[in-house]
């Protein structure tokens, strides 16, 4: 993140002397507590000490290892039979303080064999709404990358979440309302042998169709609730990708949505609260019991009802139960005021990739080392270094740092999905100098997660050598 040393955004440990010793107290604890409560579930395999720890202030950089170094021997204490791993632990020197690494990021062309037990906990990362594409994201699990020496690769992530970072909260297979993208299906057809359904097309709407995963809440206490779910259905009689506005409005009975007795659902406004690709979802819950009626409506389609029965007391009576009152959804990225930051380096030690056949790292452009240079050679009409920030980031300038002299046309491109580029800067026929910086504005003001460089020239079919790539951004939240 880009606030001071000490906000929780910025690092993972603290830099205040005053907060440590009640941190790492509170970091133990919930160990403690982590592993006590889910010890017996057969389903875990490892406890995990940390996520990317490595995002901590160089000051307090050692006291962070020493406490992750602490709480693997808590881990190993309380239950000796599982590991302890230390998740994300790409850098800083910290993949062997625990009995497993987790690597995030490309999960495959980024890290070496790092010597130690290890897997890649984090791949994936594909932002899109839903349905998505038929695809594994980034093709790691059908382009069969699988070394002997990694365990295996988790996807990043299983369902999209809210984010007050840019769109980093669409990244799920699943949406956030429990609906699968169309990954998913493909994942569950690679592993499984299950055929995914037939997609909706764009059709005439005709009705709407409500249904829920049960017709059953199993008590008041708000442990149990319905997932309902609505689909715009075509004369075909088949569910089809039109997206008209759908309220659910409980007509009778006890019982409330997220946004009080009724919500709506748009396709126009981009918020929490959306229809997409003709289905939307929602959990329903009760804290009375009774049987309540909920009707799903949209301008000119046929209504659709289902009964949805709460079992438990107080039993809902009509005419003298508490009125729920309306919730109106505010999107809680407005809540604040959009505070636009200075640029600061947003390209150190991010996950790259390149099409250079040299077999020189290309993450040497890009670890904050004048020192290292990056090789490259391609025996083709363009050279290409392709940059992951990670985040949504507003461009500001690309400084390039090369090593010789060098006659190139040179230009950069960004992207949001990295697939749909756009050209933002361009130096034509440009001609280096040993030991040389070239320094790009950035004038396009979008909000972008990749960052692609290309050269092309007479030059390129030798080794182009470069010190440094930085990229300078700034984001707005």
């Amino acid at each position: 993140g880009f606030a001071e040393g000490g906000n929780w955004r910025s690092n993972a440990y603290p830099i205040d002397i005053e907060n440590i010793e009640a941190y790492e107290k509170s970091v133990e604890s919930t160990l403690r507590e982590l592993i006590r409560i889910n010890r017996n579930s057969p389903s875990i395999i490892a406890w995990s000490m940390s996520n990317e720890p490595f995002f901590t202030n160089k000051k307090v950089m050692n006291k962070m290892k020493q406490l992750l170094s602490n709480i693997v021997e808590v881990s190993h204490q309380l239950d000796p039979s599982r590991s302890a791993m230390i998740g994300g632990a790409q850098r800083g020197d910290i993949d062997e303080l625990g009995d497993i690494a987790g690597y995030n990021g490309d999960g495959a062309t980024l890290y070496r064999n790092p010597g130690v037990p290890n897997l890649v906990s984090e791949y994936g990362s594909c932002v899109t709404d839903r349905p998505g594409e038929y695809i594994p994201c980034w093709g790691h699990v059908k382009d069969g990358e699988k070394p002997g020496w990694r365990a295996g690769h988790a996807i990043w992530c299983g369902f999209d979440h809210g984010s007050i970072a840019g769109n980093m909260g669409e990244m799920g297979i699943v949406d956030f309302f429990r609906i699968p993208k169309r990954s998913w299906y493909w994942y569950r057809n690679y592993f499984k042998g299950i055929e995914p359904p037939e997609w909706p097309k764009e059709g005439i709407p005709k009705s709407l169709k409500v249904f829920a995963d049960k017709t059953t809440i199993r008590g008041t206490d708000a442990t149990d609730d319905v997932h309902i779910n609505v689909q715009v259905i075509g004369k075909s009689g088949k569910h089809i990708a039109n997206s008209p506005d759908v309220t659910l409005t409980i007509v009778s009975g006890p019982g409330e949505f997220p946004t009080g007795r009724s919500i709506t659902f748009k396709e126009t406004t981009r918020n929490d609260i959306q229809i997409l690709d003709g289905h939307c979802a929602i959990e329903f819950r009760s804290y009375e019991g009774g049987v309540s009626i909920i009707e799903a409506t949209s301008e000119g389609l046929e209504p659709s009802r289902i009964e949805i029965t709460t079992t438990g007391i107080p039993i809902f009576k009509e005419d003298i139960t508490t009125v729920i009152q309306d919730r109106p959804y505010v999107d809680y990225r407005l809540l604040k005021a959009i505070k636009e930051q200075k640029p600061v380096k947003v390209s150190d030690s991010r996950p790259v990739r390149t099409n250079s056949i040299n077999k020189s790292l290309p993450s040497l452009a890009n670890d904050n080392q004048n020192w290292t240079i990056w090789k490259t050679q391609y025996e083709g009409e363009s050279l290409w270094w392709e940059l992951d920030m990670e985040n949504f980031y507003n461009v500001d300038s690309v400084e390039l740092f090369f090593e010789e002299v060098y006659k190139l046309d040179i230009s950069i491109e960004t992207s949001i999905n990295q697939k749909d580029w756009n050209q933002v800067a361009k130096e034509a026929n440009y001609s280096s100098k040993k030991n040389s910086k070239i320094l790009f504005e950035i004038k396009d003001n979008s909000e972008v997660r990749f960052l692609r460089l290309k050269l092309n020239g007479a030059k390129i079919k030798q080794t182009v050598s470069i010190r440094e790539i930085q990229v300078y951004g700034n984001t707005k939240n």
